[in-house]
């Protein structure tokens, strides 16, 4: 008896134990502890990390993100954008405008 591509990847699967949904223990993201991540659209290098130990001063900073660009931009972080990660949400922040162009980040936590 031939199967079918579909019968045979069911085969398989069942074989295998599959067919439930698998589950990553993960802990949960949290700024205070982890710090965070920065999601750059259309990046070339920079980086932007915001330390746990910023987050929890909850003071305004600037930080340079040229990271590894051949061009520099800044990124200010209000002390209410602070406190918004200190509670473990995201925030979005405008570059300033460096080599003809700015980038809008999207920092969540780690």
């Amino acid at each position: 008896m031939d199967l079918s591509r579909r019968e045979l990847l069911l085969v398989s699967l069942a074989a295998c134990g599959g067919g439930g949904t698998a589950t990553i223990d993960a802990p949960p993201p949290n700024c205070l502890a982890n710090g965070t991540r920065a999601i750059i659209p259309y990046n070339h290098g920079h980086t932007l990390d915001i330390p746990a130990a910023d987050i929890a001063a909850g003071t305004p900073r600037s930080y340079d993100i040229t990271g590894g660009a051949d061009h520099s931009h800044s990124v200010s972080v209000t002390a209410a954008e602070m406190a918004t990660l200190a509670g473990n949400g995201s925030i979005q922040v405008m570059s300033t405008t460096g080599g003809g162009h700015a980038h809008t980040i999207d920092v969540r936590c780690r």
